[in-house]
């Protein structure tokens, strides 16, 4: 219930916001950012950008090449979650309603 809760006031105050100022504001979602699913949530909520450091963090003290599958696997959860809600590009997952289940 909680956090339907929230999802309800960001998705409230992301859209008042874009609805004042489309151009002169820039929304960052961020904190807990480790998917592609969770980027996928944040620009549905009304993000217009989603930060991720912690996951590039880990895997940049390993390697290059492992930066690079990271950048491989955030790109294929993003594109099938927005396949799961029907959102053929970026812009169709930021205008998807939302829908409570």
């Amino acid at each position: 219930m909680a956090a339907k809760k929230v999802k309800d006031e960001v998705s409230s105050f992301a859209k008042a916001t874009k609805d004042k100022n489309d151009k002169d504001i820039v929304i960052l979602g961020s904190g807990g950012v480790r998917t592609g699913v969770d980027i996928a949530k944040c620009i549905a909520l009304g993000s217009d950008l989603a930060g991720l450091a912690a996951p590039f963090a880990e895997v940049a003290l390993i390697s290059d090449e492992k930066v690079g599958i990271l950048i491989e696997r955030l790109s294929a959860e993003l594109k099938i979650a927005m396949f799961g809600i029907g959102a053929r590009n970026i812009l169709e997952l930021k205008n998807k309603k939302p829908v409570s289940v």
